[in-house]
């Protein structure tokens, strides 16, 4: 049998979150698979990235806005179209000469 785990101010504040559908930076940022914070408060000060609400001096994503967010992306990167690829000239290839000539 596990041991019941200690109510804690931590603990409260999580299952409060989660019922009403909020997840914090850290949790966003691994969802993500992000390196850190940083990106996400990056994309905050850019106006891009999930949907977040600030909360005093903390910021929470919503997770109903952040699966519209990610529905959003899919579509439009999908929509994107793809990039066309232009020959360089400086960096054209040599063919030697006895390579074209059929003698």
């Amino acid at each position: 049998m596990t041991e019941p785990v200690p109510v804690t101010a931590d603990t409260t504040d999580r299952k409060v979150r989660y019922a009403v559908g909020l997840i914090t930076e850290e949790e966003m940022a691994k969802t993500l698979q992000l390196q850190s914070i940083e990106t996400l408060a990056t994309w905050r000060s850019q106006k891009r990235g999930p949907p977040f609400v600030k909360l005093g001096k903390k910021v929470f994503y919503t997770v109903t806005e952040f699966g519209a967010w990610v529905q959003e992306e899919s579509k439009r990167q999908s929509e994107r179209p793809a990039p066309r690829i232009i020959p360089d000239p400086t960096r054209a290839v040599r063919v030697p000469i006895s390579e074209t000539l059929d003698f």
